[in-house]
């Protein structure tokens, strides 16, 4: 899996970020890229703690083991997936990843 900490990884995906134009099809359901480049930088604002989400307690009793494989699993999101679980996902995948640390 790429990572972006690597120099050619992210070098590969600033050109792609550059190549985008109002005119790009979208590859992952319905956004157009204004959409997309917002919830990118919606997602990695949450991942740098910069907004910041309560989480029910039950629900992450409930949710966090079942989720656990899926979020931090080596396989990559789905195409068109919901973008409410994704966000959910990633809010989730940020509270298992500190408690590694």
């Amino acid at each position: 899996m790429n990572s972006i900490f690597d120099a050619s990884t992210l070098e590969l995906l600033l050109l792609r970020i550059d190549s985008l134009s109002s005119e790009s099809n979208p590859r992952w359901g319905k956004m157009d890229v204004d959409s997309m480049l917002s919830h990118c930088s919606l997602v990695f604002e949450y991942n740098n703690g910069q907004r910041i989400t309560k989480v029910n307690p039950i629900m992450k009793f409930l949710l966090k083991p079942m989720m656990k494989k899926v979020i931090i699993g080596l396989e990559p999101y789905k195409p068109n997936s919901s973008i409410i679980l994704i966000l959910k996902s990633i809010i989730l995948r940020n509270l298992l990843l500190k408690k590694r640390v």
